[in-house]
């Protein structure tokens, strides 16, 4: 679909991308695991592409390593 300049598309993306996750207005929270998970399957995306580099891969090895340390000071233990 070919769109004009000023048809106002641009404005209606933003408030596309503006509203949150669910319908009745209230954002949901991501789990460490599931961010985890969606980070592997990048991960995994970038390692099959051809065109992916080692420089394409460092950045997204230092997020996941940050959000396992993440998960993992989720799980201490604050109380006997």
């Amino acid at each position: 679909m070919v769109t004009d300049v000023g048809d106002g598309s641009e404005k209606e993306e933003a408030k596309e991308n503006d509203r949150s996750d669910d319908e009745s207005g209230e954002s949901t929270n991501v789990s460490h695991m599931q961010a985890s998970n969606a980070v592997d399957v990048l991960m995994r995306y970038f390692q099959q592409s051809d065109l992916a580099t080692d420089d394409d891969m460092q950045p997204l090895s230092l997020i996941k390593r940050h959000m396992d340390y993440m998960r993992f000071c989720s799980q201490k233990q604050t109380m006997i």
